[in-house]
């Protein structure tokens, strides 16, 4: 089945900035669990359902995508903003998909750039997530005798095991 690239990308956006080391599993479940059953009643609102949108030319939007939009950013205000330590990020996201979604409409953008582009931000917002959760999970000075290299060596790998998980996590999503 197809994949609705405004739904994935919000879904991802909440796996990213809920999926920090700290985060409990339960609630990232609780959370994407949320955010699906949103987007899924943001659809059945507006009739437009993205996991269709493959149907659409390059630079098509379809007639009631801006409504499931303005639906959906109610759910990232709702459901994601709400719980992140970094709120602007999603305020900046917003603001970029409609930035982009002007531009697709325009046909100075497709669909497939737009999507590529919102993409990287959800990978920035999720390295900034992560290396505040970094921050905030050091513990006093337990490191005698490491040097600073062994130390950054050190919090590479949790970092790349952090990003392991999350990968683990959206490949175990089911499709939309």
């Amino acid at each position: 089945m197809p994949h609705g690239p405004l739904r994935i990308l919000l879904i991802v956006t909440g796996i990213c900035l809920l999926g920090a080391p700290a985060l409990a599993k339960e609630k990232l479940d609780d959370a994407v669990s949320e955010l699906r059953a949103y987007l899924d009643q943001c659809s059945a609102k507006t009739g437009y359902d993205p996991d269709k949108a493959d149907k659409l030319g390059d630079y098509e939007l379809h007639p009631d995508e801006n409504a499931y939009a303005g639906c959906a950013y109610d759910g990232i205000n709702k459901l994601l903003k709400a719980r992140s330590r970094l709120p602007d990020n999603y305020d900046r996201f917003i603001a970029k998909h409609k930035e982009l979604t002007a531009k697709v409409k325009s046909g100075a953008m497709t669909r497939d750039e737009r999507k590529a582009a919102l993409k990287r931000i959800v990978v920035s917002i999720r390295n900034q997530e992560e290396a505040l959760e970094m921050g905030g999970a050091k513990k006093a000075p337990d490191n005698s005798g490491k040097t600073d290299a062994q130390k950054q060596m050190e919090d590479m790998k949790r970092v790349q095991s952090t990003q392991r998980q999350i990968q683990r996590s959206l490949r175990s999503l089911p499709r939309f």
